[in-house]
């Protein structure tokens, strides 16, 4: 491998650990909050009347960014059982069919999400709730999450090429 896929690589774990980092803290956020939240009802009886909807942005925000590094770690769930009995490379031809696909779907979710993104900001959509949140805000975490999948298909499109070409032959069953 030269150094421009090392950097590549480099450069994409990178971003998966940001989206990773992203949606821990909303994770941690999202726990603080749902926690305050009990607290000072149960205590105080008082709500902070945001906590169920800032707690929904935050578990957007969570599944979007995590998206990424899911591929990355190969954590998405498959029904190997048929799969499994395929010749080393006809698994990673259909390996790197599947991923153009999905990825190609991600693409066209990104544009949407964008395009809803703008919308949202150009009508100056707010969200109905207490908060009177912009909703062009915790609309932004899909089209960025989905971006950052995008970004990281690529990668693992990239690295199914390499394991294809550096197996020639037919392959045996794993």
């Amino acid at each position: 491998m030269d150094n421009s896929q090392t950097t590549l690589g480099q450069i994409l774990q990178l971003v998966s650990r940001c989206g990773v980092l992203a949606g821990t803290t909303a994770l941690f956020l999202m726990g603080t909050l749902i926690t305050f939240e009990i607290l000072s009802r149960a205590i105080f009886g008082y709500s902070t009347l945001v906590a169920e909807e800032i707690s929904a942005y935050l578990l957007v925000l969570l599944v979007f960014m995590g998206l990424g590094y899911t591929l990355r770690t190969d954590g998405f769930l498959r029904v190997e059982f048929l799969f499994n009995r395929f010749p080393v490379k006809v698994q990673l031809i259909v390996e790197l069919i599947s991923s153009v696909l999905s990825m190609l779907y991600i693409v066209l979710l990104a544009y949407q999400s964008w395009l809803f993104v703008y919308e949202s900001f150009d009508f100056g959509y707010r969200s109905i709730m207490p908060s009177g949140i912009r909703l062009w805000i915790p609309h932004l975490v899909i089209p960025i999450g989905c971006s950052l999948m995008v970004i990281e298909f690529i990668g693992h499109i990239s690295r199914l090429v390499h394991k294809i070409a550096d197996n020639p032959g037919a392959g045996a069953i794993e």
